[in-house]
């Protein structure tokens, strides 16, 4: 049976996908799913302009951002590596440019292609369930799912030409969101309800 759904997924009939809040599971009809889409990239393009690909752009910016990082003794060399792919000074760490005596960077290899053809990003929907109750749902007819159920669109980043950059950043940051922010510091809305549990005076006898 499990091999029978994942068919149908392939074959883009239907869509099983985890909702915004909450363990529910729906499956949906693919077109359901593809008016879910369309409709809300039709609502942030009327408020956007016209949108060009710029993945090689957005890989050379990272590159060259890390470089100055590291040439500022900001990273280690290994870091910026496991980013962009790139080596400082070659593999041996000592290749300099003729002309004026800089460091030369080159590709790692065996993952050149990895690094410099990465994914695009893309867009699901995520389906706010919770805003119905379990009655409503199951009145929702499989052809009016873009309709009742609320959804926002949610951009899946991984393995993409900004994937390793923005893995790295949170890795960096929220250690220091966290020192820094302390208190005020929160991952999900449940630690807020057990920081305030925590919180309150004893109770009087």
């Amino acid at each position: 049976m499990l091999k029978e759904l994942r068919q149908l997924v392939i074959d883009k009939i239907i869509d099983i996908r985890k909702v915004d809040k909450g363990d529910t599971i729906l499956v949906i009809n693919f077109e359901e799913r593809k008016k879910i889409e369309d409709a809300n990239i039709s609502k942030v393009a009327a408020l956007c302009d016209k949108q060009e690909s710029n993945g090689v752009e957005n890989r050379l910016f990272v590159e060259q951002k890390m470089k100055e990082l590291y040439e500022l003794k900001f990273i280690e060399g290994k870091e910026l590596t496991a980013v962009t792919g790139l080596l400082p000074g070659g593999v041996n760490g000592k290749l300099i440019h003729r002309e004026d005596g800089s460091l030369k960077y080159t590709h790692v290899l065996d993952t050149n292609e990895y690094f410099a053809r990465q994914g695009t990003p893309y867009v699901y929907p995520l389906l706010k369930a919770h805003k119905l109750t379990l009655d409503e749902l199951k009145q929702v007819k499989p052809d009016e799912v873009s309709l009742r159920i609320p959804a926002r669109l949610v951009v899946g980043m991984s393995s993409c030409q900004m994937s390793r950059i923005q893995a790295w950043l949170e890795a960096f940051l929220t250690p220091l969101s966290k020192l820094y922010g302390m208190f005020e510091y929160t991952k999900v809305s449940t630690a807020i309800l057990i920081d305030f549990d925590k919180a309150k005076p004893p109770s009087r006898k």
